[in-house]
Formats: structure tokens, sequence, C-alpha cells
């Protein structure tokens, strides 16, 4: 019923692809995630590395004095 009215317009094209290209997106994405997915310990122990030697500063506009 729905492919008599919709096969002479061209209200579903631009859906039709944009949920294409999201699935394509998608896929790609999650595919790269998976692939790093061995880096994760390194990349998730970054932020509390001190491979410089110095404190985080705090936020210069931030007083924190008493």
């Amino acid at each position: 019923m729905f492919q008599a009215v919709f096969r002479h317009s061209d209200v579903l094209t631009l859906p039709i692809v944009s949920l294409v290209l999201f699935a394509l997106a998608f896929v790609a994405l999650a595919a790269r995630a998976l692939r790093k997915a061995d880096h994760a310990p390194e990349i998730a122990a970054l932020p509390l590395a001190d491979d410089d030697g110095l404190s985080p500063q705090p936020f210069a506009g931030a007083s924190h004095e008493r």
C-alpha cells in the first residue's frame, strides 16, 4: 500500500540517503573504536601521568586564597 503512494514521489529520497550515510558513519566509527580498544588503558592513564614534573595550575580567574 505504501509503495503505491511513494512510488512516484521523491519524498523518501532524502531520509533514505541520510539514513544510509548515518549507518555508514556509525559503522566506521564503531570499527575504529573497537580496533583501538587495545590502547584504552594507556589512553585512560594519560590524565594521571606526571611526565614533566609540574603539578597542575589552578584556573587563572579563580582565587582560592582566604
